[in-house]
């Protein structure tokens, strides 16, 4: 979510309401939060959405997850207990794809 317009709240919004309305229950870290994503505030964030994982039974990501600390955090700790992990594809009648094999990047391993 931090650098993207908005914090990407959008595409957030889109994905809930539409894996909402296809019958899944769905924990948004987006979902009532208006505070911008920065760098500031990544700590209190992702202690919010690491609970939360450890919660579901699942995780769903966003297109460009690999791109995103957060979203890595969470998928790490998502295969580290077990959970299964998803992939949302907006534009695709079957708008969910299980993830095998994830590989996790860190920013350090990119810099390299």
């Amino acid at each position: 979510m931090r650098g993207m317009p908005n914090s990407n709240y959008a595409s957030f919004e889109e994905a809930r309401t539409r894996l909402r309305n296809a019958g899944y229950h769905v924990y948004c870290p987006a979902e009532g939060n208006t505070e911008l994503a920065t760098d500031e505030s990544f700590a209190s964030q992702m202690e919010r959405c690491v609970e939360a994982v450890l919660k579901s039974d699942a995780v769903i990501v966003l297109p460009g997850w690999t791109k995103s600390e957060g979203a890595k955090v969470e998928v790490a700790v998502a295969v580290a207990t077990g959970k299964r992990v998803f992939a949302y594809y907006q534009h695709r009648p079957h708008f969910i794809e299980e993830l095998d094999n994830i590989k996790i990047v860190t920013r350090a391993e990119m810099l390299k």
